[in-house]
């Protein structure tokens, strides 16, 4: 199963726990559908928090936590923190990868027009990243006939996501299979375009196409990518 999770609230805390999506921030450090195995505590008005420990598929245990705050209306700014396990017995050899920290921000104040941007750092690889993009008008699920586009730019350091834990579907487009890699937000640099239409209610169709390179820019080597997906909502 890919998401088996309970969320519900005790007083003003809410709590969730079981295999469940995670999304962090902008979305920088980390940003995927399923395959979370831990608990999860959200809480908090005017800032609100979250904080959660959680198991993943390199057999890690991860901490994270992450603040939203309403600036404005319009603008939300958001602050995140990712951190795994430092495993160096016998049994489990593998080393910490992350200790990451990003900062972003999300505007709306502009009519059919939604603004978004993050920057990070892993202080373990001391690697870079930073993503800003840009979505007009919104695909309602509800309105047959809706759309959206969207123009991401993405830049990140070898060793900032070494276990491809940001942007889902550019992670499963761009796997190496004689490498077993995945580019993307580990080494990459370049713009991602995306539309989204609804052709029936409760349904979307998803279309993107990224332009991508190594983050110095030499080569593409298994970077672009095309996805296409038909989501439906019940």
């Amino acid at each position: 199963m890919d998401l088996a999770y309970m969320t519900g609230a005790i007083g003003d805390v809410g709590v969730s726990f079981g295999k469940m999506p995670l999304l962090l921030g902008q979305g920088l450090l980390a940003d995927t559908d399923k395959y979370w195995n831990g608990a999860k505590v959200t809480f908090g008005n005017k800032i609100k928090m979250q904080i959660g420990y959680a198991r993943q598929a390199d057999k890690k245990n991860y901490f994270f936590t992450d603040a939203t705050t309403n600036v404005t209306k319009e603008l939300a700014v958001t602050a995140a923190y990712l951190k795994d396990a430092d495993n160096k017995s016998a049994s489990d050899p593998l080393d910490a990868q992350y200790k990451s920290w990003a900062v972003g921000f999300g505007f709306k104040g502009i009519e059919n027009l939604a603004l978004t941007g993050e920057y990070g750092k892993n202080d373990v690889s001391n690697a870079k990243a930073w993503i800003t993009g840009a979505t007009f008008r919104q695909a309602d699920y509800k309105k047959v006939g809706s759309w959206n586009a969207t123009a991401i730019y993405r830049k990140a350091a070898p060793g900032f996501d070494p276990q491809y834990w940001s942007t889902p579907d550019a992670t499963y487009a761009m796997f190496n299979e004689d490498s077993s890699v995945y580019f993307a937000l580990d080494d990459i640099r370049g713009f991602e375009y995306g539309f989204d239409y609804i052709p029936v209610k409760n349904a979307k169709l998803h279309l993107a196409y990224g332009d991508m390179k190594n983050y110095a820019g030499t080569s593409k080597n298994d970077r672009s990518y095309f996805v296409s997906s038909l989501l439906f909502k019940f």
